[in-house]
């Protein structure tokens, strides 16, 4: 299973961005978050070994927000983040890339959408279907805790 998620993954990166770029094309990352006012957000570059931090910026009144910037590689992951909330999500950016983000940030990490990315939407979907394994893994947990012995395992 890890190594479908893995090469899944990796096709999409490989896939899911136009090369051949010679100038660097500057990103924008727009989004509406609800139940956000005055929060700080983080945006950071996800790396092998370390998350770097790129920008940061508050959330306005109205739930808006903005980033941009160049990528330091196309395509680059990054990761949107609320530390009050302890939320974040993930974002396989392009160059030139005008990215819109909605959701509401409390329940960003099981609710968000993200769309003008094919490499963002790619992870999101995939996102979803962790979550729904997820959500299965945990509900028949739950039944086998509660009751270990009415459940036939074999």
């Amino acid at each position: 299973m890890k190594k479908i998620l893995y090469l899944l993954f990796l096709s999409i990166v490989l896939f899911s961005c136009q090369t051949g770029k010679n100038d660097k094309e500057e990103v924008l990352i727009d989004g509406y978050f609800t139940k956000s006012s005055h929060e700080p957000l983080f945006l950071l570059e996800l790396n092998a070994d370390e998350l770097k931090k790129i920008d940061s910026t508050v959330i306005d009144e109205k739930g808006h927000f903005t980033f941009r910037f160049v990528p330091s590689e196309n395509p680059q992951l990054y990761v949107l983040r609320s530390d009050h909330f302890n939320q974040a999500i993930t974002l396989l950016v392009c160059e030139g890339e005008k990215i819109n983000v909605s959701g509401e940030l409390p329940k960003l990490n099981a609710n968000y959408h993200v769309s003008n990315s094919p490499g963002s939407e790619k992870v999101w979907e995939l996102r979803q279907i962790i979550n729904s394994h997820m959500d299965k893994v945990n509900k028949y947990y739950t039944m086998y805790r509660d009751n270990p012995d009415s459940l036939d395992l074999n």
